[in-house]
Order: structure tokens, then sequence, then C-alpha cells
């Protein structure tokens, strides 16, 4: 995983500021889908691992499933800042962190892949040729 910035662990996520910039992996993802519908998706829902070893649930609605697409691949790492936190407060807790990340069209998000840093916002809007940054590991 890249080095190249301090980043904050996952277990010291809280709701008392959005200032966070976190590197992460994302370990699993699936839509969830309304009961009488389940072929529309009322969201996407992602567990997030961090170089530590903590994990944080995170989502984004409907508008952030349209803007990031399929973005978010299970086993592919990003830097995410910019983003919400709330509690974590649904009936079934998946893992046990008290609070959870919610992901919007605001939200930074940086691909690493193949060593490369993709600055994910400037592909979708156009604003980036497909140069890369080198990112030691």
């Amino acid at each position: 995983m890249a080095t190249v910035e301090n980043f904050t662990p996952l277990n010291l996520i809280t709701d008392q500021t959005n200032d966070w910039k976190i590197c992460i992996r994302v370990h699993i993802n699936w839509r969830k889908t309304y009961l009488k519908n389940p072929n529309n998706a009322s969201s996407l829902e992602m567990i997030l691992v961090d170089q530590q070893g903590f994990k944080i649930r995170a989502t984004t609605d409907r508008q952030g499933m349209t803007f990031f697409g399929d973005t978010f691949k299970e086993g592919e790492y990003f830097v995410l800042s910019n983003f919400r936190v709330g509690k974590h407060d649904d009936d079934v807790k998946l893992i046990q962190h008290a609070f959870k990340i919610h992901l919007s069209r605001t939200t930074k998000v940086i691909a690493i892949r193949n060593n490369k840093v993709h600055d994910l916002q400037a592909v979708i809007t156009n604003k980036m040729s497909s140069t890369s940054i080198l990112v030691p590991t």
C-alpha cells in the first residue's frame, strides 16, 4: 500500500470532524436493494480496511452510485477525503466500528492501481490525461 502521506487510521475516525484523509482497501462491497424491487439498488455499501487492519463501513446513495459507477472494486486501494462521518446505528452491524463513512459527489477519491495514482474525479470529469504519478509501496 502507498505510504506517501500520513493517513488517519480507521479506528480513530469519529463524527467530530469531516477533515479526514484515509488510505484503504475495499474489503467487500454490495448493493442494498429494496425488498419489493430487488432489481433497484438504493445504495452501495462497503467494508473498508486500512493498513493496520481496522475496518469501517462506508455507504453512498443512489446519486453516488451513479456518479462513482463501478469505481470501488473489491481488493483495490484508494485514498479518500472530504467525506461525511455519521453514527453507525444500523440494526445489523457487520463490524463493530461506532461510525460509518458517507461518500458523495464531493468526496475526493484517488485510486491506487499498479503502483500508480489516478485522480478519479479528474477522470470522471475528463480533466485529466492518461498520465499517472508513480507511488512507492
